[in-house]
């Protein structure tokens, strides 16, 4: 086999106008890959993308259990996370052989893979319930699996993954992760946008009208669908992992109480930068709203219209406090699974009378599909050697490049 040379592939690869990337992301939702195949062309303000196909490869329930074990600190071991990196590289891999074949290419037609990997564990910058390493200090870092050189070794595609990691160096949360991609698909020179997902976190990414890279606002405001669909999991004994439609929501009543205690978290009041994940909003969490809602006599029904109602209501009070003095936001476009629940989105519109909300669907990239996209964008400016994080978004003292790149070999 003939070895690769580095430093003429990435003479290759600039001067390719246009290259096929495909994205491949998993979120803390933790319920499979999607992968998206995208041409791009150009870099920075110039860079342009298409989506060409888009796929979901859900993971199987066991998996899914087990990466949820892994992003509890207490439960987790080194030989699980070490053999789900390689288990979640061969599943991202054959997620992209899906992608390409679907796409009517062949492997040898891509020319680039770009992976943001499955977070297990993400400790940040004024992280909140969690152990410090080292003295008082919770030294940043996360965990990304799904490894590189396996993904690299089973498609012969060079790929770049681990992308967070270096805005979290240089003072940043590493979060959220795909703001960049946002800012060269979805901005506006004459509408202010905001990019909202709901995924089992909640984030918006903000896009003034006309405005450059380092206008762009993005932050986690709480929880997206990760508490309802614990609840839902837990009151149906596993047969319902998410509450389809929001129709469970809609068959009760939101107990304002308790979700005016839940409003009062810490994190939902914390001013921006700020990101987070199964770390704050996880089973510790769900377990005592379980607790509360049984000593409050609140049913099933009830406590997930509760829930489905704090994500909604979290998103609502972070525009109010921390986006809209500053920008006037006109119109939000959702994506992610929350997208679908159709109880969610009408607590949204009433926590947001005054936005116009649509789908990223209207702006011709399908809501399952935005994460990948972005990923694929910001792999392309990794493998040009440009900057891919958002330091106004997440913190960080300067631009980087993204991540940590495992050369193809084709057959």
């Amino acid at each position: 086999m003939k070895l690769l040379d580095p430093e003429q592939f990435f003479r290759d690869y600039k001067r390719r106008a246009e290259k096929t990337v495909i994205g491949l992301h998993s979120g803390t939702s933790t319920d499979g890959v999607e992968a998206a195949v995208v041409r791009v062309s150009g870099s920075g303000d110039k860079a342009r993308a298409e989506l060409v196909h888009h796929c979901s490869r859900e993971y199987p329930a066991e998996i899914q259990d087990r990466l949820i074990e892994l992003s509890d600190k207490h439960k987790a071991t080194v030989d699980k996370v070490c053999q789900a990196n390689v288990v979640l590289g061969e599943l991202f891999a054959e997620a992209a052989k899906v992608a390409a074949s679907g796409a009517g290419l062949d492997l040898s037609d891509v020319t680039a893979i770009a992976s943001s990997g499955q977070i297990v564990y993400h400790a940040r910058w004024g992280q909140f319930e969690s152990d410090p390493w080292i003295g008082d200090s919770v030294i940043p870092s996360a965990i990304d699996l799904a490894d590189a050189t396996v993904i690299s070794e089973r498609t012969g595609v060079s790929t770049v993954t681990d992308l967070r990691i270096r805005d979290m160096v240089v003072g940043g949360q590493g979060n959220p992760l795909v703001t960049y991609g946002d800012w060269v698909l979805f901005r506006s020179e004459k509408r202010s946008r905001a990019i909202q997902n709901i995924g089992g976190i909640a984030n918006p990414t903000i896009l003034p009208a006309g405005g450059d890279i380092n206008s762009v606002i993005a932050f986690d405001t709480g929880p997206g669908n990760m508490i309802t669909n614990a609840l839902m999991k837990h009151f149906t004994n596993s047969s319902s992992t998410y509450d389809h439609n929001g129709e469970f929501a809609a068959s009760g009543s939101v107990h304002e109480g308790l979700l005016s205690e839940l409003l009062q978290h810490e994190y939902i009041l914390r001013e921006p930068p700020k990101t987070t994940g199964r770390e704050v909003f996880g089973q510790p969490l769900i377990e005592k709203i379980i607790r509360r809602g049984n000593e409050l006599g609140i049913s099933p029904q009830d406590l997930v219209a509760t829930s489905t109602a704090l994500s909604a209501a979290s998103i609502g009070a972070n525009f109010e406090k921390f986006v809209l003095p500053q920008i006037d936001v006109h119109e939000m476009y959702l994506c992610g699974g929350g997208t679908y629940n159709t109880t969610l989105v009408g607590f949204l519109k009433e926590y947001l009378p005054n936005m116009a909300i649509r789908t990223t669907a209207d702006l011709g990239v399908p809501v399952g599909a935005r994460e990948a996209c972005c990923v694929a964008v910001i792999g392309n400016e990794s493998f040009l050697g440009a900057q891919g994080n958002v330091p106004s978004a997440t913190g960080a003292s300067k631009p980087v490049v993204m991540g940590k790149m495992a050369f193809g070999y084709p057959a």
